[in-house]
C-alpha cells in the first residue's frame, strides 16, 4: 500500500523515534522515497538526533534537586477554585422567578443571533420598498432647467427659476 504525503508526514515523528513496527517501518521507508524533500527532512532530524545524542552528559550540582524541592515546598498553594454549583443543585436552590425564566431566554446566543437575522431582514425590506416607490415616481417626473414637473404639469404652469450668473472673478490684488 502506498502511503500519501500526508500520511507521511504523520509517521514521520514516530519513525524517527523507532516506535513503528517493523512492516510499517518498512512502507515509510519505501513511501519516503517517492518524496525527494521528505527524504532530506528525514536525513536533516536523524543528524540532529545523532548530534544531540552525542552531547556530553552533565551532571547536576550538589544540592540541585533538594533547593529546587525546598523552593516547592515553600511556595503558596495555589487558591481552589470556587466550586461551580451543580445542575442537582441548582435545581434545588430557590426556583427562578418568571421573570428570571423570561429574561435568560434572551440571554442565549439563538436568541441574539434571530433578533440580527430579524432586523437585517427587516432593513433590506425596507430598502428594497424604499427603492421600488422612489423608483415609481422618477418614472413620473420630467427635469426641466433645474425643477422637478411631473408629467401632467406644463412648463407654463410652473416658473422657472433661473440662477443668478456668477460674479465677474475680480483681478488679482497686487502686493
Amino acid at each position: 500500500m502506498n502511503l500519501t504525503r500526508q500520511e507521511l508526514d504523520d509517521l514521520l515523528v514516530d519513525y524517527l523515534y523507532d516506535e513503528l513496527d517493523d512492516a510499517r517501518r518498512a512502507e515509510f521507508e519505501a513511501g519516503v522515497q517517492a518524496y525527494p524533500d521528505l527524504a532530506a527532512e528525514v536525513e536533516a532530524h536523524q543528524q540532529t538526533r545523532s548530534m544531540a545524542r552525542a552531547l556530553p552528559q552533565v551532571a547536576l550540582p550538589a544540592g540541585f534537586l533538594e533547593g529546587l524541592m525546598a523552593q516547592v515546598e515553600a511556595a503558596p498553594a495555589p487558591a481552589a477554585p470556587a466550586p461551580t454549583p451543580t445542575r442537582a443543585a441548582a435545581a434545588s436552590a430557590k426556583p427562578a422567578g418568571l421573570f428570571a425564566r423570561f429574561a435568560s431566554f434572551f440571554l442565549q446566543p439563538n436568541f441574539a443571533m434571530a433578533v440580527s437575522a430579524l432586523v437585517v431582514a427587516g432593513v433590506a425590506a425596507l430598502v428594497i420598498a424604499k427603492g421600488a416607490h422612489q423608483g415609481d415616481d422618477a418614472d413620473d417626473q420630467i427635469v426641466h432647467g433645474g425643477a422637478s414637473l411631473s408629467a401632467a404639469e406644463s412648463p407654463a404652469e410652473r416658473p422657472v427659476v433661473v440662477p443668478p450668473a456668477p460674479p465677474a472673478v475680480a483681478p488679482a490684488l497686487e502686493e
